[in-house]
C-alpha cells in the first residue's frame, strides 16, 4: 500500500541547548488510508511531533535530525515559504482550539470562501457551493444560519464540524487532528468520533491522530504508537496496543482507565521535563519492573512482533 508519511529518526531539542532533547528518535510511517493514533500524558510530546512534521515548531526550539517524507516530498529540506505551500493543501491541521482557529470579526461565511480562493483558485460562487457542501457533509444543521454567522456565535462542537469541513474541502494528502474532542462535552464528543470514522470509512482519509483520550484513539485508528517522555515507547496495530501491550508504561497507561467499575490509579508525575533526560529511560522513577541498567541506559524500540515494537530491555534480544 502507498506510503503517504514517514518521519525517520526525528529530534528535537532546544534552540539554546540542543543537548536538552524534547523529541527523540521519532518513527512514522503512515499508509494511504490509515487512520494513525498517537496517544500519551499531557506533555509527551505529541503535539510537539505534529507540530515538527508541519514545520510549525514554536520559538526557541528546533529539529535537530531526522527526515520528514510526505508522499514523495522531504519537508525536511524545504524553505519557510515552501511549506507555506504544502500546509493545508496537502497538511490539513485541525487544532483542538477551536476559538483560536477562526478570526472573530469575520463570518464563516467570509473565512470558507477567502480559504478555498486562496488554495483552489476558486471565485466568489464556486467556493460558496463548494463550502455548503462539506458543511451538509459534516451534518451542521441550519448552514445557512452558520454560513452568516460569526465564530462566537456558535458552539465548540458547530466551530470543530467547520474546521473538519475546511480540511476536508481542501482535500489534503495528510489530516493531522490534534486533541479535536478534548473542549467538546461527553455527547459532542462522541458525536465528533463519529463524524471522523463516518468519514474516513467513506472518504479512505489518511488521519494522523493525537489524543491522550483512549476511547477516541481505540475507536477510530487502526494502528497506534503511545508516548511518553519524548519518545515512542510502544506502536503496533490497535488489537496489539490495547489487548496485548508490552511496555511497562502502556500496561499502566491502561490500568488506570476504568474497567468493570473499579479505578486503578497510575503514579501521578509530571512528565513534561522528563524529555530532558539524557540518560536512561525515561519511565525509569515509576516503572514496577525497572532494572539497574535502565537507570543510565535507554533501551532501543524492539521489534517483538512482525507489527509491534517496545522500547524495554525486558525485549532485549527477543526481536
Amino acid at each position: 500500500m502507498e506510503k503517504i508519511l514517514s518521519v525517520k529518526d526525528l529530534c528535537v531539542s532546544l534552540t539554546k541547548n540542543t543537548q536538552s532533547s524534547i523529541l527523540k528518535n521519532i518513527d512514522i510511517e503512515i499508509l494511504k488510508g490509515q487512520a494513525y493514533g498517537i496517544m500519551g500524558e499531557t506533555g509527551s510530546g505529541k503535539t510537539m511531533a505534529a507540530k515538527a512534521i508541519m514545520g510549525l515548531l514554536p520559538h526557541g526550539t528546533k529539529r535537530t535530525f531526522g527526515k520528514i517524507n510526505l508522499n514523495g516530498k522531504q519537508l525536511h529540506q524545504l524553505s519557510k515559504k515552501s511549506m507555506r505551500s504544502i500546509l493545508g493543501k496537502d497538511i490539513a491541521f485541525i487544532p483542538q482550539n477551536t476559538a483560536g482557529a477562526f478570526n472573530p470579526l469575520h463570518t464563516i461565511s467570509s473565512q470558507l470562501k477567502s480559504i478555498l480562493k486562496n488554495y483552489n483558485g476558486l471565485n466568489n460562487s464556486e467556493s460558496e457551493e463548494i463550502a455548503m457542501k462539506w458543511l451538509t457533509t459534516v451534518k451542521l444543521n441550519g448552514i445557512d444560519r452558520i454560513f452568516k454567522s460569526y465564530p462566537f456565535q456558535l458552539s465548540g462542537g458547530q466551530n470543530q464540524r467547520i474546521l473538519i469541513a475546511i480540511a476536508l474541502a481542501l482535500k489534503p494528502k495528510l489530516l493531522i487532528a490534534d486533541e479535536p474532542t478534548t473542549a467538546l462535552d461527553k455527547i459532542n464528543k462522541n458525536k465528533i468520533l463519529d463524524l471522523f470514522i463516518e468519514l474516513q470509512d467513506q472518504y479512505s482519509l489518511t488521519i494522523l491522530f493525537i489524543s491522550h483520550d483512549i476511547s477516541v484513539i481505540r475507536n477510530l485508528c487502526k494502528r497506534v504508537a503511545v508516548m511518553y517522555a519524548g519518545e515512542i515507547v510502544e506502536e503496533g496495530t490497535e488489537n496489539e496496543i490495547f489487548n496485548h501491550p508490552r511496555h511497562p508504561y502502556v500496561i499502566d497507561l491502561l490500568k488506570s482507565f476504568h474497567y468493570n467499575g473499579k479505578e486503578n490509579s497510575l503514579k501521578v508525575e509530571d512528565v513534561s521535563n522528563l524529555q530532558f533526560l539524557s540518560k536512561g529511560c525515561g519511565y525509569y522513577s515509576r516503572c514496577s519492573e525497572r532494572m539497574d541498567k535502565c537507570q543510565t541506559n535507554n533501551p532501543s524500540l524492539y521489534q517483538i512482533t512482525e507489527n509491534q515494537k517496545t522500547r524495554c530491555f525486558l525485549y532485549e534480544g527477543k526481536d
